[in-house]
């Protein structure tokens, strides 16, 4: 899928495009969660990611800025209202899901985000606003408990959510540390953590998966990977298309602070499998190869015989 988006997205349009279906998906599912599915004790919907509370929270947290760049590079009021709605409603499904990793994955794409967009994008104003809209927000659409359950981040005794969660992921990890030592070259096979330990479960941190089932070189090309992600989008920066191109820059700054997110997040999940990261590199060597050339220019189309002659 990955070498299938490089070949057919071959414009920084056709990304536009395929990041706002992304995105607007992303946000749609968390009004619709929001609005219906708030009673349950932890967000969930359907099937797939949307089923379980911390992938849902990851996937919001890597697409909130994907969201506040649409935001930025509409002038229509109207689709500026309708991001700003899906912005808000994402913040608040992360917090129904009730998910820690999803919080602070979240809170570093947001902080990335401003400074992205408010410091580097010099838009001030941006940072001004999400602060107000959070002091004013956040007190009533945080679900009850939720403070406590961000403080079981350092102390999972006072998180009546946790249910020995800590500890199994902490046990977890040193299991896929252990594997990662016994089978330092092949590892034990993608998705054999689960049967290998008989724990039935995933090690719960994307790094260590990659290295106790497929070796310690399937991660390193792994962190080559995300290295090169980074690497394209500071080489973007530097071309000319970037300065000229309004749509450029948001986009870049959008994708550095989705990926920051990602970083984090991968600590506490297991996603290496998963097919979203990968099409999020993809659309980092997308921009990159469209940012060689400059901007197309539409040109005119000629009057026609008959139309010269009518004027």
């Amino acid at each position: 899928m990955t070498v299938m988006i490089g070949i057919a997205v071959t414009s920084v349009r056709r990304l536009k495009r395929l990041l706002f279906i992304q995105a607007s998906a992303v946000a749609i599912m968390s009004v619709i969660g929001c609005i219906f599915f708030r009673g349950m004790t932890r967000l969930e919907i359907g099937s797939g990611l949307y089923a379980n509370a911390n992938d849902f929270a990851i996937m919001i947290a890597l697409n909130w800025p994907i969201c506040l760049g649409f935001l930025l590079a509409t002038r229509n009021p109207i689709k500026k209202a309708l991001w700003a709605i899906g912005l808000v409603a994402m913040v608040w499904a992360v917090t129904l899901t009730y998910s820690r990793s999803g919080f602070m994955a979240l809170v570093v794409a947001v902080c990335f985000s401003f400074w992205e967009f408010g410091v580097r994008g010099k838009r001030n104003y941006i940072i001004v606003a999400g602060l107000f809209i959070a002091l004013l927000l956040l007190p009533v659409i945080l679900p009850s408990h939720y403070g406590t359950r961000l403080m079981g981040i350092f102390d999972p005794s006072v998180d009546a959510l946790d249910l020995g969660s800590h500890e199994a992921r902490k046990q977890l990890l040193k299991e896929s540390i252990k594997l990662t030592l016994e089978h330092p070259l092949f590892g034990v096979g993608p998705g054999n953590f689960a049967s290998a330990t008989q724990y039935w479960h995933v090690t719960h941190n994307t790094y260590t998966q990659l290295s106790s089932e497929a070796g310690i070189p399937a991660l390193i090309l792994f962190i080559l990977i995300l290295r090169q992600v980074f690497r394209n989008l500071r080489d973007i920066r530097k071309t000319e298309r970037f300065r000229d191109d309004p749509e450029a820059q948001i986009l870049t700054g959008a994708l550095r602070a989705s990926f920051a997110g990602y970083l984090l997040g991968a600590f506490f999940a297991s996603y290496a499998y998963e097919l979203f990261i990968y099409g999020l590199v993809a659309f980092t060597g997308v921009l990159y190869r469209a940012c060689q050339n400059p901007p197309v220019e539409v040109k005119p189309k000629p009057q026609s015989v008959f139309t010269r002659v009518r004027t």
